[in-house]
């Protein structure tokens, strides 16, 4: 049996404490102002994160583990190089706002065993028999996939928030989930495998990491897909099809609508129901982006034509997108 943790349960936690409100702040306050010890900062630190580690420690013998090894994996300071040279902005939602120009493929993280030592917690030695892993060019879900891979008949529960670790389902069918809160039943409510997870998410987007998806698709149009489909491989590339126009022609449509709206005695609702709410946006000279079938629906105005839009493909950037999301990850099979 055993425990996996995600490493990043301790760093938001510290970082809730360190928060203007919060008690490491405050304390950190009556040190600067003399009204408190360094000595007693780090005494009563590390005392409120032993309290954090009882709770983590009840919730595993809640889930039945208290006699299993437990693993905690961390984030390594370069784990977002191997994603951001396929995405630059891997990620890139959780960039100081102090960082101006932020490349995933350079921009390296801030060490979160780091956050532990500067309360006075030693990484290594959390808790007497617990086995922490790092690796400077790794996330904590890769160590995690990596060691459940190893492991495909074993009994294993993740601790973790992150639900891209689901499709380890597909890798191992003993695995539980906890959020350490409550056990989390992975079992898909979306009607597919795990094994197409990551296809699924890549069609769908993921806020969490800054991966957008397929524009104006989401979570429900994806399910439908991948039940359909299977894989990205197999859905119709006009999925992955939209249609721009430039300024220049967003004004030329404008005048062309206009003047088809007079001629027909048409009314704005109208216009709306028959082509789409985009016609409305462009009979007000602003651009607009349209999947294949919202293109395809506005196309069937006769005051409009099609050489005045730009058709594009999404199909590779969504591939790159699984990519980044498959876990364990394809980007360290030759390291």
């Amino acid at each position: 049996m055993y425990v996996l943790v995600d490493g990043g349960f301790f760093v938001s936690r510290l970082a809730r404490n360190w928060a203007p409100k919060g008690r490491f702040r405050r304390w950190m306050n009556k040190v600067e102002r003399g009204r408190m010890t360094k000595g007693q900062f780090y005494q009563k630190c590390r005392k409120s994160f032993y309290g954090e580690l009882n709770y983590l420690q009840m919730r595993i013998k809640q889930a039945g583990y208290g006699s299993a090894e437990i693993n905690v994996m961390f984030d390594g300071t370069e784990s977002r190089h191997a994603r951001g040279k396929i995405y630059s902005q891997y990620k890139a939602n959780r960039v100081p706002p102090s960082v101006e120009q932020y490349d995933a493929a350079e921009y390296s993280i801030r060490d979160s065993r780091l956050e532990l030592r500067s309360v006075g917690m030693d990484p290594d030695k959390l808790r007497a028999g617990w086995i922490s892993h790092y690796d400077p060019t790794k996330e904590a879900d890769d160590l995690i996939a990596e060691f459940v891979a190893a492991n495909p008949e074993e009994n294993i529960i993740i601790f973790t928030q992150d639900s891209d670790l689901y499709q380890l389902v597909a890798l191992n069918k003993n695995l539980r989930f906890h959020n350490f809160t409550e056990e989390v039943n992975p079992i898909d409510a979306h009607g597919f495998s795990f094994d197409h997870y990551a296809d699924w998410k890549a069609l769908a987007g993921d806020s969490s990491d800054n991966i957008p998806g397929v524009s104006n698709l989401g979570p429900r149009k994806a399910t439908e897909l991948i039940i359909n489909y299977g894989e990205l491989e197999n859905v119709p590339v006009s999925v992955f099809t939209y249609y721009t126009c430039t300024e220049t022609s967003a004004m030329v449509l404008s005048e062309k609508i206009k003047m088809y709206q007079e001629k027909n005695d048409i009314t704005e609702a109208t216009l709306k129901r028959k082509w789409g709410a985009a016609i409305l946006s462009l009979k007000d000279g602003k651009t607009v982006r349209l999947n294949q079938s919202k293109f395809d629906k506005l196309m069937t105005c006769e005051a409009l034509d099609e050489n005045y839009f730009e058709k594009h493909s999404e199909k590779e950037t969504i591939f790159d997108y699984r990519t980044i999301i498959q876990l364990p990850s394809p980007l360290y099979k030759d390291i």
